[in-house]
């Protein structure tokens, strides 16, 4: 296994606790509004920072309730942390006034408040990309595991963002998702992107093939792509087939050895050779090319477990009078 780990720190742009208090106390105009819609759209973290404000406001709304608040200090205190050193914001500038209204009296009081207590610290994230041998099991930080094939790689910020968890993916994984339905987990690959909030699926996204499968345990799993009108909703039994050449998504029914890369049990019933090419070269990693095509339509059914590919291609030869020749790019299979 190897494991690279890069620091990186993520910090969101501030808050305009102007703005947010205006909305809070309902004297926000429509221009407030969308401005403050476009803020949050900008940045998955400014969905924690706002949470955090409208907390505050709250606090701050219950604690007005049981005392008189000092409008004047707290805006002196708001003032001197400002000219320490702290970040300007754009409500550093607006003026003060004895007697203003009671609503302006409260919203500068909480304004203050929510100032003088919000917590300072930067968010620092761990980018972690891991890329494996088979069989390399990675525990992510909500408690998911994620087992590797060969040649895949996983990557994904520790802690998790607030709004979702998400990993970058390419290879072939097998996925058992912690349930959030409030933390959705999401997985981008090249092509395609998994949505789920918790359930158990494979995903083989390997950029040198033809296509992305996604195949579903248990749960229910919604696959996209940026081609496709609208996304999947995929169940136990079907899987997600993405075709790089046209660009098209659909469902079919799953290949019952999509899991055999990982417990090396696979299974045929009467299918023909073609299918049991494919699958011996993604469970073994190997390229398989026939002399005649009229080879592949010849059927087999057979169950082997944790055979190696030496053993399983023997017996295919038995079976159908072949030879199998290692060369290199690859095994070929020819007549006899």
């Amino acid at each position: 296994m190897v494991k690279e780990k890069e620091i990186v720190m993520l910090k969101p742009e501030n808050i305009d606790y102007n703005l947010g208090a205006r909305i809070l106390s309902g004297e926000a105009t429509a221009a407030d509004l969308i401005q403050h819609e476009q803020w949050l759209a900008a940045d998955p973290l400014h969905h924690h920072e706002w949470e955090e404000m409208v907390q505050s406001w709250h606090a701050a709304s219950d604690a007005l309730r049981y005392q008189q608040v000092d409008v004047d200090a707290g805006w002196a205190s708001v003032i001197k942390q400002v000219r320490a050193g702290k970040e300007k914001r754009s409500w550093y500038a607006l003026p003060v006034f004895r007697g203003v209204a009671a609503t302006i009296t409260v919203l500068l009081a909480v304004a203050a408040a929510f100032w003088l207590f919000k917590p300072q610290e930067s968010i620092v994230y761990e980018k972690v990309v891991v890329s494996s041998l088979y069989g390399e099991e990675v525990t992510l930080p909500d408690g998911s595991v994620v087992t590797l094939s060969s040649e895949s790689s996983i990557s994904y910020l520790r802690p998790f963002k607030p709004d979702q968890r998400l990993v970058q993916f390419s290879g072939e994984a097998f996925f058992q998702v912690e349930g959030n339905p409030s933390w959705p987990f999401v997985i981008e690959t090249d092509d395609i992107t998994i949505k789920v909030t918790g359930t158990s699926f494979n995903v083989r996204a390997r950029p040198d093939q033809k296509a992305s499968f996604v195949d579903v345990s248990s749960g229910r799993v919604e696959v996209s792509s940026k081609k496709a009108s609208a996304p999947l909703m995929v169940t136990p039994g079907l899987r997600a087939v993405y075709t790089r050449s046209n660009g098209k998504l659909e469902k079919l029914t799953a290949d019952p050895n999509f899991l055999s890369w990982k417990t090396r049990e696979i299974k045929f019933q009467d299918v023909p050779l073609s299918q049991v090419f494919e699958t011996l070269e993604n469970v073994y990693q190997v390229e398989i090319q026939v002399s005649d095509a009229s080879i592949l339509n010849e059927r087999m059914g057979a169950t082997f477990s944790h055979n190696t590919f030496d053993y399983i291609s023997g017996v295919v030869c038995a079976t159908f009078d072949l030879k199998c020749v290692q060369q290199d790019e690859g095994w070929m299979f020819s007549r006899k």
